[in-house]
């Protein structure tokens, strides 16, 4: 989830972009004509991670060349929190920050959690369960796929689990644009077929669930790769924004690091990262913006499918 090159606006809006939770059938109380409370069954939960993805959503409006129609459609009847900015600016600690409640400096984690399984036993620490089992100690069946915390969710937490894909390399292996051992960040058109892409699989796989009759209160997790690096998707997610030289530029201010902490200077920079400024003199910034505004469309179609799923579900 680190990388060096600037994240423009914000770090990573996670709860108010890249994590979308939605509570299915309504739970509010319902009134009969003798203004009686009726008690009405639990909501079905859905739950949807998006990776790396910044405020460069259509509802937003930071960025004019974005193409989020379903998450903009979401946007426009739910509740959209436009202040809720990430606990961390690194993926591991934030998610398990968002899943345990705590923040990553009370549960002792400040660099990816790798197992899983230390996210619970920090939690279970102060005592504190993790969201899903939560849900699941209070009757709710729980499903997952995909990236939730660092890679996954712990084995066997979950009732069913579809596990998480890979992070869809080229299928040669090689590096198209960009060229470290040391991280996967790239840049091009994704040559394989799209289907079997890892986010393909997994909203397949929440369609699935989505379609299926359940014998009580269900929370369906949904974790989508893109736009985390690599930023390869297939032309169409391109062409659906643009020519690259046409793209919109975000305001970069070089010094804009100058007044955070050290500590924060160590988690932005890191040598094998791109950088803004190698980016701008190599000519390769704009191809940059256009493949993440490529990748974010790509993550949009797919939280489309799932959403889509979910308004046929039985």
């Amino acid at each position: 989830m680190q990388y060096a090159l600037r994240r423009w606006n914000s770090y990573l809006r996670l709860l108010a972009v890249g994590c979308l939770m939605l509570f299915v059938n309504g739970c509010a109380p319902q009134t009969s004509e003798e203004d009686e409370p009726v008690v009405t069954e639990p909501p079905n939960v859905l739950f949807i991670a998006v990776d790396d993805l910044n405020d460069w959503v259509g509802y937003t409006g930071p960025h004019p060349d974005t193409r989020t129609p379903h998450i903009d459609a979401l946007a426009g009847r739910g509740t959209v929190f436009t202040q809720a900015f990430s606990q961390f600016p690194l993926c591991g600690p934030s998610r398990a920050s968002l899943f345990s409640g705590l923040l990553p400096g009370t549960l002792g984690l400040l660099q990816q959690p790798k197992p899983d399984s230390l996210v619970v036993e920090a939690a279970e620490k102060h005592n504190t369960a993790l969201l899903h089992s939560y849900f699941a100690q209070h009757g709710y069946k729980t499903m997952a796929v995909g990236k939730l915390l660092h890679r996954h969710l712990p084995e066997g937490s979950v009732d069913m689990s579809g596990d998480r894909g890979d992070w869809d390399t080229m299928p040669d292996g090689k590096e198209v644009n960009y060229f470290s051992e040391d991280t996967l960040t790239d840049w091009a058109v994704y040559p394989a077929p799209e289907q079997e892409m890892s986010d393909a699989t997994a909203a397949a796989w929440a369609v699935e669930r989505l379609q299926e009759e359940h014998d009580r209160p269900f929370m369906l997790m949904v974790g989508f790769l893109r736009p985390h690096v690599p930023w390869y998707v297939p032309q169409r997610y391109f062409d659906a924004i643009g020519n690259s030289e046409l793209v919109t530029p975000p305001p970069y201010k070089k010094d804009d690091l100058d007044d955070v902490p050290n500590y924060a200077i160590g988690l932005n920079f890191v040598n094998h990262m791109p950088r803004t400024e190698w980016a701008k003199e190599t000519g390769v910034y704009q191809d940059i913006i256009h493949s993440y505004l490529a990748s974010v469309n790509f993550a949009d179609y797919y939280v489309g499918q799932v959403l889509d799923a979910l308004e046929s579900s039985p």
